[in-house]
């Protein structure tokens, strides 16, 4: 993690560890972010994250599944694009789509089942809601199928090509 993130580590909470009010084995994980000033701390181990806690600190808790479904309403093309890097760059051994997915749902099971519906079918194309009718139109002239995006904001709409 330090050869890859060396800008990530945080140096100096030490001295705030004591006065942390969450789980004692945690303590030097919030100490690090309320120093960092991070907005917030992402864990499968939310329950060592007291809301009071929390608060006292000004950061927030969340689980990566969450974080990531997140990252995917407001950054869609960005995150899918980032997943299928990572899919690629997986070589020895590659791995197929279906255990990349499998191996991420064990932490994140909603992200990995609307990710893996997204590399699937790489032909689906987002179009903001506010400019559907043309694109419908010349959409449904070619054969298209249209459908309301089920993991992006409402502000946003799938067209699939079947066929």
């Amino acid at each position: 993690m330090r050869a890859s993130f060396p800008d990530a580590e945080v140096r100096g909470y030490e001295p705030l560890v004591p006065t942390m009010i969450n789980h004692p084995k945690d303590r030097h994980v919030l100490a690090a972010a309320t120093y960092a000033r991070a907005e917030v701390i992402v864990t499968t181990n939310l329950k060592d994250f007291s809301p009071a806690a929390l608060k006292f600190c000004g950061v927030e808790a969340i689980h990566p599944d969450d974080f990531l479904m997140d990252l995917l309403a407001s950054n869609h093309d960005d995150v899918v694009r980032c997943v299928q890097e990572q899919i690629t760059d997986l070589r020895e051994p590659p791995w197929p789509l279906d255990e990349f997915a499998a191996r991420l749902a064990r932490t994140a099971a909603t992200f990995a089942s609307a990710v893996r519906g997204y590399l699937a079918w790489p032909g689906r194309t987002l179009v903001p809601r506010g400019s559907l009718s043309a694109e419908v139109d010349a959409f449904a002239a070619v054969g298209g199928d249209c459908a309301f995006d089920p993991v992006a904001s409402d502000q946003v709409v799938l067209l699939e090509a079947f066929g």
